[in-house]
């Protein structure tokens, strides 16, 4: 895997060749000193060890407790680790309820009117409707399920502007035991989940360790960050819904990037980016955040894509929560990123899954599984090869923290020719 630390030399060479100054993404911080901090950082090493961690045996899959039976051991698990590790972080403050690390909650997933989703707490209170493409399948008052589990969140204070915060988040649950899941004949079976999502949440914890070091450097963004790890997506985003509309901190939320799946994916350099409904085009809807992407994507060699729209992922992901929570002629700039999937064996496993299910095959063909919510998201292959990209996961913690800095940070002077000529000194993959 490149290291930056080893092209700073040349980075400073080709920086003051053509510049008469260092100083351009993070204004009074040298790029250089930032880059090397990021580098040093995020490490290969703890995102497995974090992974192996999330997506053991032992931890079930990951499941969300319900409103009858309370939170799941697993999901308790989880989310003390995840404090733990968290609260260890020098700068990092809580930003659960009332100055704790955590957030409880109990909701149910409903079907409203027009086919409305409307997530609604045990006491009837309905926090959101949301527009849902397959919701027409259920009857109005429908209850899909129940959730009782918690969201962690920790947040590290802007230097200037500490009441507006950019959220990044990922969701930390999974299916569990696969009752909900792609593949009905291995129901109670545990599905590890290791890219959905101990992949988003392993590179935000490393995420959230960089900004800990750039803090220690004297290095802040003029914005705060907020570090979410929400619970219970996989019941209907509920965990993100329950923290947008009832957003503990005092001030104004003006961005989210969640992180979903997102270190595994089709090849090693393409990147799934949603960022809104079909129909807009995204550069439009964040125009200044799309100029970042676009900056370092270049220089960690990512391909930015968007999803088939058919796949309706715009409404499918915890950002949608913020989006849909925020007021219509003020939307939030929020966003997903996801290692691009691989559709045509997608879409083979489906039709396995279908002939499956009407009995027409008791087997899906080896060459056919796919890993979404299945027994195969696993970090290792059955021959003991790792499943997940732990070069394309290192990249892509790298890449959220500087887009998240910058984002956080306002607008910068546009330097994307500088950053294709850096990107000619880097090895890649």
């Amino acid at each position: 895997m490149r290291k930056i630390i080893l092209v700073v030399v040349a980075v400073t060479v080709i920086i003051t060749a053509f510049y008469a100054y260092k100083k351009l993404a993070f204004a009074a911080y040298d790029i250089v000193d930032v880059l090397n901090i990021v580098d040093q950082s995020v490490t290969q090493e703890e995102l497995l060890e974090q992974l192996e961690f999330l997506a053991s045996e032992d931890m079930g899959g990951r499941p969300t407790g319900t409103i009858e039976t309370g939170p799941s051991e697993e999901s308790i698990v989880v989310t003390t680790y995840l404090v733990d590790k968290l609260k260890s972080l020098p700068g990092l403050k809580p930003a659960g309820t009332d100055n704790s690390p955590l957030q409880n909650f109990q909701i149910k997933a409903m079907v409203g009117e027009n086919y409305k989703f409307t997530p609604t707490t045990k006491e009837g209170e309905i926090l959101s409707e949301l527009d849902c493409p397959w919701c027409n399948r259920y009857e109005t008052g429908a209850i899909l399920s129940t959730a009782d589990s918690r969201n962690v969140a920790f947040y590290i204070e802007g230097s200037e502007l500490p009441n507006e915060y950019v959220i990044l988040m990922a969701h930390y649950d999974h299916i569990g035991l696969g009752k909900t899941g792609r593949s009905p004949q291995h129901a109670g079976t545990v599905h590890p989940g290791a890219e959905d999502n101990a992949s988003g949440t392993s590179a935000l914890l490393e995420v959230a360790e960089t900004f800990s070091d750039l803090y220690q450097s004297n290095i802040r963004p003029k914005r705060s960050i907020v570090f979410l790890f929400a619970g219970a997506e996989e019941k209907g985003l509920l965990g993100a819904v329950y923290y947008a509309h009832k957003f503990p901190l005092s001030g104004k939320v003006v961005a989210v990037i969640s992180n979903d799946m997102v270190g595994r994916g089709l090849d090693n350099t393409s990147l799934w980016l949603t960022a809104t409904p079909k129909g807009e085009e995204t550069p439009e809807r964040i125009p200044e955040i799309w100029n970042y992407i676009q900056k370092w994507s270049v220089f960690f060699n990512f391909t930015i894509e968007s999803p088939p729209d058919e796949m309706n992922v715009f409404y499918r992901s915890d950002h949608y929560a913020f989006f849909s929570a925020s007021p219509e002629n003020d939307r939030i700039p929020a966003m997903l990123f996801s290692a691009k999937w691989d559709m045509d064996k997608f879409n083979a496993y489906k039709e396995e899954s279908r002939k499956i299910r009407s009995k027409e095959k008791a087997s899906v063909d080896p060459d056919k599984r796919f890993y979404y919510h299945t027994i195969w998201d696993t970090i290792y292959d059955e021959h003991g090869n790792l499943n997940i990209k732990l070069d394309r996961l290192e990249r892509h913690a790298e890449f959220i923290t500087l887009i998240a800095f910058e984002t956080a940070s306002g607008p910068r002077p546009d330097y994307v020719e500088q950053l294709k000529d850096l990107q000619k000194t880097k090895r890649l993959p």
